[in-house]
């Protein structure tokens, strides 16, 4: 997240000191014009147009405009004659600002929606020569007169991988069959492949990883028999192997309740009640049946939708389900993708009915991935309408005592409390030391712990009250709830985060002005409760912090410096130690056709590769530098290991050497590490040729930078060098590093706090 903290921190300071707009996208290719400028002239035509960065691209993730100035644009010289023919015109002159070469090319319609009166939303699809990009997706939102008020969503940087696959969609459905079978403990007979469709998957736009994109297959896999299981596999699609795997089981007026009396008969059941019919000699079919009407009541008489779909979709429930891989009852409830089912006892709350219902309207809706900050989203807005309904039907128990409970009708008791969510370990807000990072997935990276964060701020919406230092007035749940559905229905995307689910807030808040009831007024109490929780905010435990070029009052005086970008410039060698050569320098010249640039300045930096094989290879300085006294070493890198599923066993792996005898013999730089140094230790089972020593292994989730303090090489003729080894199977994306550096450090006084690019 460098990027994005540097570029704040520059257009403050420029601002500040009246040096005119710096640079907000050093990281852009420049063969794709100048986003700097185009940011300019919108702001300019547009007073107080907000936006804000990608946390991991740093290119623009949301843009709006105020009601009385959004964006006009113009077709041949005339208004655009629809909203599509407006929301491409705009990104085509602006799309460098999201990431886009060639908006036209790059984006197809996914759908064009109304979620609110006079707005309409045109949701396109990013692709990169037809193949879709997971996750990638903006939204454009019109108004009557064509113009643009607000564009949301994100964007894998100007993609150029390769898309034509070398591995084939039956070897990657086998793969994906294999996989989900070992990960849930089913056999592979059991399940079966719903779709495959070739996509392109960068990592970043899901979760805090590395920036790249590279092809692949998305495989939607399902159970054939009853156990709850649904994954979308992402296999590689040009070097196989899993590259993610996605939960699509979210754990919730015409109604149909079937039931399996505690069997582990098929889906959906014996069906018992259907709408209009009697009541049924089971208590859970009655409360499914009931709970599911009323929980349609809301969603028809607050927001005027018609079923799960806005079409009538009638509610399919199933009660007293049994898995044969689990213990019979089974003590959950889920949707999915077609349908409710519950455990004994599980339809007997309201808010959880409500909760797995709402996971169907989030499905058609924002498509939100159940994974990470979109997971937890997804999540909590499940919480928020099962509330809501729990609420206000007048059914269970609502007393002061338990209210903002989640399943507090169910035999266990409840399971989350919205209002105080560390009540259940959960956090409830930004910075919170209950919040998880879930480097393991174990919870599909924190999706109900984390849901706590938007939990807090709803309850503080509807209830109002004083938090963290913010004061919000009571909203009541009809506004909350209006709010939180045009925000569903027309401003999150697939892979929308937290920044997201902040800036779409207070957008559809403003947008609502004068509808509903809703005041400025009413927006101060929303972006409060919001600013409470810390939403705008990334927790800095999941990432390893920067580190430091100097200390405060100095500025780096150079040795060495490469940024990598002269390929041809002599200073680097390739050594293969043991195997072959897995080095590509350029990162962009593996024989895979894999990956595109990946830098953090310019566009080029080298590519250490995981192999699956056992291997052992180095980047090498060329020729040695005299290490003056107090001299210091920095380099920016990300990483990706294999490792074991928790994450502590490093299997490959790399390390940082230096040489004094101009590269006769090698030692390793560990102990000199003053800022993110090693991390691991690699394994010593199975061959890798840096078993049992320290090293870079698991995930860096994307750039970070090192340092290490070189004062014991004082005097010195020095060469450094990186080496990644791996051992005999299983292999990840390897090490990509950047801007090596060898300096001193010099007090300057009156310029040492200025960033580097104004030095």
């Amino acid at each position: 997240m460098k990027a994005f903290r540097i570029a704040t921190a520059v257009v403050a300071l420029a601002a500040t000191l009246g040096l005119g707009p710096a640079s907000l996208f050093a990281r852009a290719p420049a063969d794709h014009g100048s986003p700097d400028v185009k940011l300019a002239a919108l702001q300019a035509a547009s007073p107080g147009l907000r936006f804000s960065l990608h946390p991991r691209t740093s290119h623009v993730t949301f843009l709006a405009a105020e009601r009385a100035h959004s964006l006009q644009v113009k077709v041949a010289g005339q208004a655009p004659s629809s909203a599509e023919a407006a929301a491409r015109a705009f990104l085509t002159e602006y799309g460098t600002l999201f990431g886009l070469a060639d908006a036209q090319a790059s984006l197809r319609v996914k759908r064009i929606t109304e979620p609110l009166e006079g707005v309409t939303a045109v949701r396109l699809q990013q692709q990169h020569n037809g193949v879709p990009v997971i996750g990638g997706e903006l939204i454009v939102h019109t108004l009557a007169d064509r113009s643009i008020s607000a564009v949301i969503g994100q964007i894998a940087p100007f993609v150029e991988t390769e898309t034509t696959p070398t591995v084939s969609a039956e070897a990657a459905t086998a793969l994906a069959l294999a996989d989900t079978a070992a990960r849930e403990g089913v056999s592979a007979e059991s399940l079966a492949v719903e779709a495959t469709e070739l996509s392109i998957y960068n990592p970043t736009l899901l979760k805090p990883a590395m920036n790249v994109n590279q092809l692949a297959w998305r495989v939607e896999v399902r159970s054939t028999k009853l156990d709850p299981v649904g994954r979308m596999v992402v296999v590689g699609a040009r070097r196989p192997g899993v590259l993610v795997s996605i939960s699509r089981i979210a754990d919730a007026k015409v109604r149909r309740v079937y039931d399996l009396n505690n069997t582990t008969g098929a889906l959906p059941g014996t069906l018992i009640r259907v709408e209009g019919g009697g009541a049924s000699a089971i208590t859970d079919v009655n409360l499914a049946y009931d709970y599911t009407g009323l929980t349609y009541d809301f969603y028809f008489n607050v927001h005027g939708r018609d079923s799960i779909d806005g079409a009538g979709m009638p509610l399919t429930s199933t009660t007293r389900y049994c898995t044969p891989t689990s213990a019979c009852p089974y003590a959950n409830a889920f949707w999915n993708g077609n349908q409710m089912v519950f455990g004994a006892g599980y339809a007997s709350a309201d808010d959880v009915v409500a909760h797995e219902l709402t996971h169907g309207v989030t499905d058609r809706e924002s498509e939100l991935f159940y994974y990470y900050q979109s997971g937890a989203i997804n999540e909590a807005l499940s919480d928020a309408w099962g509330e809501f309904v729990d609420l206000v039907d007048g059914r269970g128990t609502d007393t002061d005592g338990v209210r903002w409970q989640m399943g507090e009708d169910l035999s266990i008791g409840a399971i989350r409390n919205m209002s105080d969510p560390t009540l259940f370990g959960d956090p409830d807000k930004m910075t919170s030391a209950n919040y998880s990072c879930d480097l393991t997935e174990a919870d599909s990276g924190g999706v109900h712990t984390n849901s706590g964060v938007l939990n807090k701020a709803v309850a503080l919406m509807v209830d109002g009250g004083t938090f963290n230092g913010k004061t919000v007035t009571a909203l009541g749940i009809t506004t909350t709830a209006r709010i939180l559905y045009v925000v569903q229905t027309g401003y999150l995307s697939s892979a929308s985060d937290f920044l997201s689910m902040y800036n779409a807030t207070n957008s559809a808040c403003l947008q609502m002005m004068g509808q509903y009831g809703i005041t400025s007024a009413t927006c101060a109490s929303v972006k409060n409760a919001l600013d409470a929780v810390e939403m705008s905010t990334q927790n800095a435990s999941c990432t390893a912090p920067e580190a430091s070029v100097c200390s405060a009052n100095q500025i780096p005086r150079t040795v060495f410096y490469d940024d990598l970008e002269n390929t041809g410039s002599g200073k680097w060698v390739e050594q293969v130690l043991t195997g072959k050569d897995a080095i590509y320098y350029p990162e962009t010249a593996d024989p895979y056709g894999l990956y595109d640039p990946y830098a953090t300045s310019g566009r080029v930096s080298v590519w250490l590769d995981d192999l699956e094989t056992k291997n052992d290879a180095a980047f090498a300085m060329a020729s040695s530098v005299s290490i003056p006294a107090n001299a210091f070493m920095h380099f920016d890198h990300a990483y990706g290991f294999e490792d074991s599923a928790s994450g502590a066993t490093a299997y490959d792996g790399g390390v940082f050497e230096y040489s004094v005898d101009n590269g006769a013999s090698w030692n390793d730089a560990g102990s000199m590490f003053v800022a993110n140094g090693y991390n691991r230790t690699i394994s010593s089972s199975y061959g890798n040729p840096l078993s049992g020593r320290n090293a870079f292994g698991s995930e860096s989730n994307g750039y970070i930078s090192s340092r290490l303090n070189l004062s014991v090489l004082s005097g010195l003729s020095v060469r450094f060098r990186f080496r990644v080894a791996s051992d005999t199977s299983g292999w990840d994306y390897g090490w990509y590093v950047d801007n090596p550096r060898i300096y001193t450090c010099v007090t300057v006084v009156g310029k040492a706090n200025l960033p580097l690019i104004l030095r």
